[in-house]
C-alpha cells in the first residue's frame, strides 16, 4: 500500500511538473502575448470610451487585437464572442504571422477577416498602445442582418482572445454593449 502511494506520488508530482513547464509557456500577468483587444465601429475609426454601440446603426463592428511584438512564428489568434447570456456566440480565427504580428493571409470577410491588410512597417494603420506603435490584428463582427439584431442579443458582450489551441486566454477579455 506504501509502495502504491509513493508511485502515485510520483506520477501526480511528474504530471504537475510537466503542467508547471507548460503553465510557464503561457501568457501571464508580465508576459502576456495579446496585449489589448478593442471593439470599434469602424465608421467612427478609434475606440470610444464607453463602447456602446446600437444595433441599428451599427453594420459591423471591427475587432482589433494588439500582440506582443516578440512573438515569433505561424499562429492563429481566435476571438471568441459570448453573448450577454454567456453563450458562445462567434469564434472568429484570423492566421497571424508573427514577428510582423500581421494576418497571413487577406481575404474577404469570411471567418470574420478583415480584408484589409495591416502593415508590418510605415504608418497607416499603426496606433499607439502605451509606449509603443503596434499594428492591430483585425476581425470584423457583422451586426445587422445577423442573429444579434434578429434574435435581440442585445447586452453587455464579451470577446476574448486566444492563441493557438491553448485553452487559456492569450489576454484580458474586453466587454462591450450592443443596445437597441
Amino acid at each position: 500500500m506504501r509502495g502504491t502511494v509513493v508511485v502515485c506520488g510520483l506520477v501526480l508530482g511528474l504530471g504537475l511538473s510537466g503542467n508547471l513547464t507548460e503553465a510557464r509557456d503561457l501568457p501571464g500577468p508580465g508576459s502576456r502575448v495579446c496585449l489589448a483587444v478593442d471593439v470599434v465601429d469602424p465608421s467612427e475609426g478609434r475606440p470610444g470610451r464607453t463602447r456602446v454601440f446600437t444595433a441599428r446603426e451599427t453594420g459591423a463592428l471591427e475587432l482589433r487585437a494588439w500582440l506582443h511584438p516578440r512573438l515569433s512564428g505561424e499562429h492563429t489568434l481566435r476571438l471568441k464572442l459570448f453573448t450577454p447570456r454567456g453563450y458562445l456566440y462567434q469564434e472568429i480565427a484570423v492566421p497571424v504571422s508573427a514577428g510582423s504580428a500581421s494576418p497571413r493571409r487577406q481575404g474577404g470577410g469570411r471567418d470574420g477577416v478583415s480584408p484589409a491588410a495591416t502593415r508590418r512597417a510605415g504608418g497607416g494603420d499603426r496606433e499607439d498602445h502605451g509606449r509603443r506603435r503596434l499594428t492591430p490584428v483585425r476581425a470584423r463582427l457583422p451586426v445587422a442582418g445577423t442573429a444579434i439584431t434578429v434574435g435581440s442579443l442585445l447586452g453587455r458582450w464579451r470577446v476574448v482572445p486566444y492563441l493557438d489551441d491553448q485553452r487559456t486566454p492569450c489576454g484580458r477579455a474586453r466587454r462591450f454593449v450592443i443596445e437597441r
